[in-house]
């Protein structure tokens, strides 16, 4: 039973803790991958119940190495109203100055009022784990159009519109 011990703490202490998400630069022969997301939040405005909406976002390379996209998920799907389609969105590699478009699909049963979020998981050292704020406004909303956390990241929008369906 000891030696069962032993031989449990030696594996437990002598793991591979190499992988971790600390905020260390990941340097290649090339230089480091950084990106850039347009826009920072996705607004879904004047949704009527049952109806289908989709917006994208695009994320450009502007690093001097390749970008390595593991995945682009919804971590947030506000009780299922956001969707992405994970299947197009996984290990996606983007050379410097290349851009791709990802779309996020909003669908809501009720009327209501839906904030979500998207997740873009990368070798960018600054920006591994980046989070894309989304909301949803139902059709007549008549309040601040603001999506995000509200100290950096927050957005308000005026579409100046009733028939805007989702804006940038």
């Amino acid at each position: 039973m000891l030696s069962l011990f032993i031989v449990s703490q030696i594996a437990c202490n002598s793991a591979d803790q190499g992988f971790s998400a600390q905020a260390t630069d990941i340097y290649t022969d090339n230089g480091y991958a950084s990106f850039e997301v347009t826009p920072q939040v996705i607004i879904f405005t004047e949704m009527e119940d049952g109806i289908t909406y989709s917006s994208g976002f695009t994320v450009e390379s502007t690093g001097d190495a390749m970008l390595q996209i593991d995945k682009v998920d919804i971590t947030n799907s506000a009780e299922g109203v956001f969707y992405i389609d994970t299947s197009t969105t996984e290990d996606v590699n983007l050379d410097p100055g290349v851009s791709r478009e990802f779309f996020v699909i909003a669908q809501a049963v009720t009327a209501g009022v839906y904030v979500g979020e998207a997740r873009i998981k990368s070798n960018d050292s600054s920006n591994r784990d980046m989070r894309i704020p989304i909301c949803a406004y139902p059709l007549g909303y008549e309040g601040a159009l603001t999506c995000g956390d509200e100290t950096d990241t927050a957005e308000t929008v005026d579409t100046g519109d009733d028939t805007d369906t989702a804006t940038e």
